[in-house]
């Protein structure tokens, strides 16, 4: 259950720090309508998107506060369908927020079905899934990466390093020189395809808990170092990675598994 209110709690703040940026879009949304052929009237409606944003985040109140397995079991299926809506809504398709949080309401849901106290390796099996989640999130990002273009660092020196009024590239401005900052691009840009590479190809075979150390950190500081406003896409990724502090060192045998042993060490002690 504590892995399972984890991920629910994180993943609802991920969209409620959205909620500031939201409110203006949906603003926008209502006062400058667009029209396009490839969506549908239904999937077009500002309306929809509004619903089904504050849908999602009741109903993902609704599940941390219900106490009957069954219950819990039907309703965790709630945001992923919301969720399901909202990626291929025209007004929120290409927001990451809740792609991620998608991912991460699919693993809850999962989860949520199969919570029995008696099954002792059902924090070990989802602590397993969620990395696996996060390697194959990390090398969709990687693969896009491996262009020309990123990495001779001109996408991330266009998108960060010109103008970003962010904390480091103001910083980094302020202490080289033009030149010196192309080749800061440069190299920052082969830093992160080289990570999100790695890290995306071995993730999901590390260890539990340092796969959890490695992905938090890998998570947080793309926003530390990017825009604090991607926590809204990353935080529901950085609870799926925080599920592995919680698998034990060492999970017991059974008694079913230890009984059989007993008469074998009393004979050995004799």
């Amino acid at each position: 259950m504590v892995a399972y209110r984890l991920v629910q709690v994180v993943t609802l703040l991920a969209l409620l720090w959205k909620l500031p940026f939201f409110v203006d879009a949906a603003k926008a949304y209502i006062e400058l309508p667009i029209y396009q052929d490839f969506f549908s009237p239904l999937l077009s409606a500002a309306a929809v998107v509004i619903g089904t944003y504050i849908l999602v985040c009741v109903a993902i109140g609704f599940n941390l506060a219900c106490k009957k397995d069954r219950l819990r079991a039907t309703t965790a299926w709630v945001p992923v369908v919301g969720l399901s809506i909202l990626c291929v809504h025209q007004g929120s398709y290409n927001d990451m927020t809740f792609t991620t949080a998608w991912w991460a309401m699919l693993w809850s849901a999962w989860f949520a079905s199969r919570i029995d106290e008696s099954d002792t390796q059902l924090i070990d099996r989802g602590a397993r899934l969620s990395r696996s989640i996060l390697s194959v999130i990390l090398l969709g990002g990687a693969a896009g990466k491996w262009t020309a273009e990123y990495w001779s660092g001109q996408v991330l020196y266009e998108i960060y390093f010109v103008d970003r009024d962010f904390w480091i590239y103001n910083l980094i401005r302020e202490s080289f020189s033009p030149d010196t900052v192309r080749d800061i691009a440069t190299w920052y840009s082969r830093h992160v395809i080289i990570v999100e590479t790695i890290v995306g190809l071995t993730l999901w075979a590390m260890p539990s808990r340092i796969a959890a150390a490695v992905g938090l950190a890998v998570y947080a500081s793309i926003a530390i170092f990017s825009n604090y406003y991607l926590f809204s896409v990353l935080l529901s990724l950085i609870a799926l990675a925080a599920v592995g502090f919680l698998v034990p060192q060492h999970t017991p045998l059974p008694d079913a598994a230890a009984e059989p042993n007993r008469p074998n060490a009393s004979l050995s002690r004799a």
